[in-house]
């Protein structure tokens, strides 16, 4: 029995032979490896396989309705494969050609960006991309370089993100970058976006990118996110066609999604160009400071009518102390301007103003700088996209030129304040030709330190004065002058007068006959009252074209204003003549006529304006009062009526209605 005991019992060695059951944490353990081992060989086998992941080949935030290619296909003279610019795109983007095979010991340089870069208002030859490509052959001869201008006007950074894509199949060494400006041109929305809770958002980065999950979608032809807006194939900038930057309105929301935006284009051009073997450099976004007035300030919605009143007379105390030279005046009233409403622009640009001639230098900046990122209409980078910049090169260790810091110091040095203006800048954003110059040399620097040049030659004051003469002396004086009409004509269409007068008279040193130069230096006068001075302006520019109507409707205006109102009827009935259809001239017209105290002409021409426009209040009131005074109270009434109908604040129309009325 005792043997059969022993026979039954378990042998040790037996026992450590017997399988021990997996508990049920190895259990998953050994099931999660397992998945991850599966996942990673077949995101490894699609990547082998050429499939890109949705966060390389699409955008989140918005979609484009076509590609349209900025390079064609084509033949050089010698019968050579060249990339030319696509002939549609010749609107947006300088005349480029580059090699379609890329030389052998050729470095290629594509610039990216938006108007900066294209070199506006000239071209591509006095960009900071046309010194580029003159100076680095004279700092690293070694190499032949091969700097190609991609900047394309009004371009934001998602469209400089597709573009990307398309150059990252073009053999690039390097992408500079510079961009920032032009992310609020286009009407977008970010609704679902906006509202979609923080986890989503990292589970959608998540998945987009994997390869898997763009496999699987192609394989299922998932359809596109409805909410995702679609955006045109070329630019179609909210200003175009519009009455200016009006149609702007105050929206912190779309802000912040615009701010989240443009990190996420800037970290996937880096990740496109390093995909493509190439080197980014990203250039932090410079502004005029001191000499841009805001595009478009609005009072914060909590300000009430008493306090806009306030405001309003407090602003104007503060121009009129900084036009007779009384800083310290200007100081507080604008101070309190900005007490009373701290998000409107204007209040803060006129107090910037003050505190720079007062010589208080932080001061000033943080106000100029405060004015920018409250404008409504943000056609400068804001100060958070400078920061953006700078985070993400250091977050994915890019070569870094912060264009913003080197002109501050450089301002710093001439004036003692950080500011610049019109000193670097021809307008809100576009660098002088010095400007674009300095960017390239500072760019140049960056690649050096960067170790992207080797055997770099000095580049000797002499040698850097030969290239800039050269440089200098190709652009035409007559371009030139041109370039700088346009872009006065630009800024009077904004409505902003000083600037553009102040381009104007830059211009006048190159173009001697130009009408739209008079007629730009004929409003910046008459803003600032000098109506003689205007009307000089005015007619030089009708001597030069007399069908500028523009020109002859602000003549009437003008001499209007000098008292002169037959004089004016006589060119208000000349741009009716040219143009029936000009209702501002019109209005004009029944305006002068009734000060004439012709009352049945005026009648008659505020009539013919509110046939065209029935809902000009303005002519509807002017012509209640015309009949009121002519003698028809019936008929001005029924007018009076029908302004409050439309407008029932208007205070001036309900007080005249209950004079011929009684109150209700």
């Amino acid at each position: 029995m005792a043997g059969l005991i022993k026979n039954n019992a378990s042998h040790p060695f037996e026992e450590r032979l017997r399988p021990v059951p997996m508990s049920n944490s190895r259990k998953l353990i050994f099931a999660c490896t397992v998945w991850i081992a599966f996942f990673v060989l077949l995101e490894g086998g699609l990547a082998v396989l050429g499939v890109q992941s949705r966060l390389e080949t699409e955008d989140p935030f918005v979609g484009f309705a076509a590609h349209i290619p900025l390079f064609a296909p084509d033949s050089d003279a010698s019968g050579r494969p060249i990339w030319r610019t696509a002939a549609n795109k010749r609107r947006f983007f300088n005349a480029q050609t580059f090699a379609a095979e890329k030389p052998a010991g050729t470095r290629r340089v594509f610039c990216l960006g938006g108007s900066t870069t294209y070199g506006r208002p000239y071209s591509d030859a006095t960009s900071f991309c046309g010194w580029l490509r003159e100076f680095l052959p004279a700092v690293a001869p070694g190499s032949n370089w091969e700097v190609v201008n991609a900047g394309g006007i009004s371009y934001a950074s998602y469209r400089v993100a597709a573009l990307t894509r398309e150059l990252a199949e073009m053999a690039p060494d390097y992408f500079i970058v510079y961009t920032g400006h032009n992310e609020f041109l286009e009407e977008r929305t970010y609704g679902e976006l906006r509202d979609r809770s923080p986890i989503l958002k990292r589970a959608d980065a998540l998945l987009r990118s994997t390869r898997i999950d763009a496999a699987f979608r192609s394989l299922l032809d998932t359809p596109r996110d409805p909410d995702r807006p679609v955006l045109q194939g070329e630019v179609s900038a909210v200003l175009d066609g519009s009455v200016g930057p009006s149609a702007y309105e105050r929206d912190d929301a779309l802000r912040d999604s615009v701010l989240r935006h443009y990190r996420f284009n800037l970290e996937r051009i880096i990740r496109l160009a390093r995909d493509a073997g190439a080197d980014p450099l990203l250039v932090v976004p410079a502004s005029n400071l001191s000499a841009c007035s805001p595009f478009r300030s609005t009072h914060f919605e909590g300000v009430q009518p008493p306090e806009r009143e306030r405001w309003r007379r407090t602003m104007d105390e503060g121009q009129a102390a900084l036009d007779t030279e009384d800083p310290t005046r200007a100081r507080q009233a604008f101070a309190e301007a900005t007490r009373l409403d701290p998000r409107h622009a204007e209040g803060h640009y006129g107090l910037g103003q003050s505190l720079l001639a007062l010589n208080q230098p932080e001061a000033a900046e943080a106000s100029l700088r405060r004015a920018l990122d409250e404008d409504i209409c943000p056609l400068r980078a804001l100060s958070p996209m400078a920061s953006i910049v700078r985070e993400v090169a250091r977050q994915h260790d890019v070569v870094r030129v912060d264009f913003e810091a080197l002109l501050r110091a450089r301002v710093v040095a001439q004036k003692g304040h950080g500011a610049p203006g019109d000193d670097w800048f021809l307008d809100h954003v576009h660098p002088t030709l010095e400007g674009h110059r300095f960017l390239a040399l500072e760019i140049i620097g960056a690649m050096t330190e960067a170790g992207w040049i080797d055997g770099q030659t000095p580049l000797t004051p002499d040698r850097e004065e030969e290239i800039t003469r050269r440089v200098l002396s190709g652009v035409d004086r007559r371009t030139h002058g041109i370039a700088l009409r346009n872009l006065a004509k630009v800024l009077s269409w904004a409505g902003k007068t000083q600037d553009a007068g102040r381009v104007a008279r830059k211009a006048r040193d190159y173009l001697e006959d130009d009408a739209n130069l008079d007629f730009i230096l004929g409003t910046h006068a008459a803003e600032a009252g000098n109506l003689e001075e205007a009307l000089s302006h005015y007619a030089r520019a009708l001597s030069r074209d007399p069908g500028y109507v523009k020109a002859r409707n602000n003549l009437g205006t003008t001499l209007a204003g000098l008292g002169r109102d037959r004089e004016a009827v006589t060119a208000y009935r000349e741009v009716l003549w040219e143009a029936p259809e000009h209702s501002a001239a019109r209005f004009n017209l029944a305006n002068a006529l009734l000060r004439l105290g012709e009352l049945a002409g005026a009648i008659r021409e505020y009539q013919h304006v509110l046939l065209d426009d029935p809902d000009d209040i303005d002519a509807r009131y002017n012509l209640a009062r015309t009949l009121q005074r002519a003698g028809q109270p019936d008929q001005a009434v029924d007018e009076f009526r029908r302004v409050l109908e439309a407008a029932p604040e208007d205070t001036d129309a309900r007080r005249a209605l209950e004079k011929l009325t009684g109150p209700n």
